[in-house]
């Protein structure tokens, strides 16, 4: 009789303990649907929604070509000469040549200053901008410090020393500007610490290939590094 008792008591416990369990379950799912916690669970999904959606919107970023170089009239752009950059632009994007643009190859028609961004109107896929590449010798005492593939300079000559010798006792000619606003199209940075004498290749109007040329032989090149302003 007391076992049975005691099998009642225990089976009542665990009854009662199921309907406490149960209850504290009902409790707090009640809690989560009440409509004070259900509305600010919606402001809270709308607070990060509308987060997103703003921060999407306003991002204009784009990538566009950018010059590592500076660029002149004439140059012919190789993979050097350019770099991707991603830029945020609030309008006239059209305005910039997308990355996704194939300029390599192209010409240029316009100064383009280095890290600028190059404009769409810079550059052309015709040839009839006539420039020649004429390699000249300097030395290097006779460059700027700084020089760089892109750079206008003015060239000027002075008789080399052969010459000078034997214009001794005659009146001879001072140094005169020779080419006014070539441009630099290569020059071997790593030379001017290891030899004198420096090569360069200019970007010339057919016009002046000839008095450079013809200068080569008798005459010393001194380079003038010219400051210009882009224009935007």
């Amino acid at each position: 009789m007391a076992k049975i008792e005691r099998q009642i008591a225990n089976s009542q416990r665990k009854a009662f303990e199921e309907q406490s369990l149960l209850k504290r379950k009902y409790e707090d799912l009640a809690f989560f649907l009440t409509p004070r916690y259900l509305i600010g669970l919606a402001l809270i999904v709308a607070a990060f929604l509308s987060a997103f959606i703003l921060s999407k919107s306003s991002d204009r970023s784009i990538e566009v070509w950018g010059a590592v170089n500076n660029l002149a009239p004439g140059q012919i752009i190789d993979s050097s000469d350019i770099e991707i950059r991603r830029v945020w632009i609030a309008a006239d994007s059209d305005r910039y040549l997308s990355s996704t643009a194939q300029i390599i190859g192209t010409v240029v028609t316009r100064d383009i200053g280095v890290a600028e961004l190059i404009p769409s109107y810079a550059l052309t896929k015709s040839t009839d901008i006539e420039k020649v590449e004429v390699p000249i010798s300097v030395l290097a005492e006779n460059l700027p410090a700084g020089l760089s593939r892109g750079d206008r300079v003015d060239i000027y000559i002075t008789p080399n020393r052969e010459i000078s010798i034997q214009a001794r006792g005659a009146t001879t000619r001072p140094a005169r500007l020779l080419i006014n606003d070539a441009v630099i199209e290569y020059i071997n940075l790593k030379e001017i610490q290891f030899q004198e004498d420096i090569l360069i290749t200019l970007l010339l109007d057919r016009e002046y290939v000839y008095p450079v040329i013809s200068s080569k032989s008798d005459h010393n090149f001194i380079i003038s590094k010219v400051q210009y302003q882009v224009r935007q």
